[in-house]
């Protein structure tokens, strides 16, 4: 049995598909094979990667376009390995990606999936940032309430837990990771491992990035964001609405920012209680939560 299994879905990505295909091609770990899902692109994509001529590519060509969450179950479903390991086509692996994520999965096997730290880079491959992630279970199930403290193309899964748990789920063409990571918290421990391992790209000309997409993503968000927060007190889509925009935007009306802070505090006690929290996460948890509660509170004063 392979170690591992690379898949990743490709449409019209010819401007970085082979930087991404060859960081894969030369890591430092290689009992591995990359399955790349060609969704019917329209430029040169299929060319590029039939030119690498490598056995471990196996190339599924689509009949026609459906989407990355489709592409994605049908790599799985032909999927040999042990591990699955994501990857898009505009971003780079570095070099010693693998081996570090399958050494951390060996080493912990109540891990179902692990993401790792990304650079972040511009179309020129320059780097903007550093994006770090929570590391531990707890701060991650309490980030997963109202957003997703993962990178996509950073994960690593165990194949068998993502079989039992239907993969990907195809009513979400967008935020399909979100919601995936979202269920397999309510069953299974989950960890970002605290190295830069991928450089993940910022693309303008990605098909996520469009105005159209963008409110799709942001409207999908929403529904796993009201789902996740329901486990733990009951609260209206509405509601949830306003808080995610007092978290992350501008809110219609400046009260709105008072409710949320309160709203706030009460989801990160009642997850706290019903979590079961030691003391130590507990204080990390709190900490977090003080960090949005303040953001919120400044932008409120600022405003009157």
């Amino acid at each position: 049995m392979l170690k591992a299994s690379v898949i990743m879905s490709v449409y019209n990505g010819v401007k970085y598909l082979s930087q991404s295909i060859e960081s894969i091609l030369n890591q430092t770990f290689q009992d591995f094979e990359f399955i790349i899902v060609n969704d019917t692109s329209t430029d040169k994509s299929l060319e590029i990667i039939e030119n690498f001529k490598n056995p471990k590519i196996k190339i599924i060509n689509n009949p026609q376009n459906i989407g990355l969450t489709k592409s994605l179950n049908i790599a799985l479903k032909e999927s040999k390995g042990e591990y699955i390991i994501r990857m898009d086509a505009d971003d780079i692996s570095l070099p010693s990606r693998l081996k570090e994520q399958i050494d951390f999965m060996d080493k912990n096997p109540n891990i179902a999936l692990a993401g790792s730290f990304a650079e972040i880079i511009d179309e020129n491959d320059q780097v903007i940032s550093i994006k770090k992630k929570p590391t531990d279970h707890k701060l991650i199930k309490f980030n997963l309430l109202t957003g997703n403290p993962f990178i996509h193309p950073s994960l690593i899964i165990q194949k068998n837990i993502i079989q039992e748990n239907k993969i990907y789920n195809e009513s979400f063409p967008y935020t399909q990771d979100y919601e995936l990571i979202s269920r397999l918290s309510q069953k299974y421990q989950l960890a970002n491992i605290p190295k830069v391992l991928i450089k993940y790209r910022i693309n303008k000309d990605s098909i996520t990035e469009t105005p159209n997409s963008r409110l799709e993503q942001k409207k999908l968000a929403l529904i796993i964001s009201h789902q996740n927060i329901n486990n733990y007190i009951p609260l209206s889509q509405a509601k949830t609405e306003i808080l995610l925009t007092c978290l992350y935007n501008k809110p219609n009306k400046k009260i709105d920012y008072i409710k949320s802070a309160f709203l706030y505090r009460k989801i990160t006690s009642s997850f706290i209680n019903k979590e079961k929290i030691n003391n130590e996460e507990k204080k990390e948890i709190f900490n977090f939560s003080n960090s949005y509660i303040k953001n919120m509170l400044i932008r409120f004063i600022k405003l009157n």
